[in-house]
């Protein structure tokens, strides 16, 4: 009994050595490694986490450009196609009082080409100048050069007038006051605001009115 259970257990512990023989030798037989898969399909979209605080408020923006004086009065005049009578525009303009004349600021504008030129001023080889008197604003053509009139000035289609008057009359410096008049007062305004009066369309944007026919 004893001989038989012996051999059994010589039989068993050559097994295990015959298997651990075979392990080894597939183990030692294993070829190279393969190259990487393709990448698999990209996951979901995890859950939104919670918005964040709000952050500082920013800086102030620099302030704009001042509008015009409340005390200001503006009105326009348009004068569509006027006409010369031998160098000569007489435009009637009842607006033109005496008191318009001697306190307002009158601003002059002629459209040529599409473009409007102040005047008195020059366009070209022709210079206009300007001449208001009670209820009538004149325009003449004269020569840029010879100051002549000229015998066919150039076609005027659009005249603009812009008559600006102010309920201030005086200007304060230091502990005085200085007279002044004012159109002069009117005049400084639109200077300190960098608006230049030669442009009808800086103009009308500074006192929001329509540039418009």
């Amino acid at each position: 009994m004893k001989t038989m259970k012996k051999i059994w257990k010589d039989v068993l512990t050559v097994l295990v050595y015959c298997s651990m023989l075979l392990f080894l030798g597939l183990a030692a037989c294993e070829g190279p490694e393969g190259p990487v898969g393709p990448a698999g399909p990209e996951g979901a979209d995890g859950i939104a986490g919670p918005t964040g605080p709000a952050g500082p408020a920013g800086a102030d923006g620099a302030n704009g450009a001042d509008g015009a004086d409340g005390n200001a009065n503006v009105t326009t005049i348009t004068f569509h196609g006027p006409t010369y009578t031998n160098s000569v525009m007489n435009l009637n303009v009842p607006e033109l009082t005496q008191e318009v004349i001697d306190k307002a600021a009158i601003l002059g504008y002629v459209e040529k080409g599409g473009v409007f030129y102040p005047v008195p001023g020059i366009t070209g080889g022709e210079k206009l100048k300007v001449k208001i008197s009670l209820n009538t604003y004149t325009i003449s053509s004269h020569d840029r050069f010879t100051d002549a009139f000229i015998a066919n000035p150039g076609i005027v289609t659009v005249v603009k007038l812009v008559i600006i008057t102010t309920t201030n009359t005086k200007n304060v410096t230091g502990n005085g006051r200085i007279e002044s008049a004012p159109q002069d007062l009117i005049y400084n305004e639109l200077e300190g605001a960098g608006v230049d009066i030669s442009d009808y369309e800086a103009v009308c944007e500074y006192y929001g009115i329509s540039a418009e026919d």
